[in-house]
């Protein structure tokens, strides 16, 4: 997965993945530095991974959306694979 840095705001990143068949867009707003906002207080402080059908995984500061409904160990690999590299 490469993410694609936003023009209008240098601390949201874009990506794409393809799980099972379907789409998936992540959107993640990432800092230089951790915080206490950030996922497990590391960098990413936004997190929204989302097909045309389904919110998988929604983290906008805290937990909102944390068990997709399709998926499930699929989108976990590719969650793990985010943080492992961006956080």
């Amino acid at each position: 997965m490469t993410f694609k840095q936003a023009k209008d705001n240098k601390h949201w990143y874009i990506g794409k993945a393809t799980i099972n068949g379907e789409e998936y867009t992540v959107n993640m707003m990432r800092f230089e530095k951790p915080s206490d906002f950030g996922i497990a207080e590391g960098r990413i402080s936004k997190l929204y991974i989302f097909s045309k059908t389904e919110e998988a995984l929604w983290y906008d500061r805290e937990w909102v959306r944390t068990t997709p409904k399709n998926n499930t160990k699929e989108i976990q690999k590719l969650y793990e694979e985010i943080i492992k590299e961006w956080n």
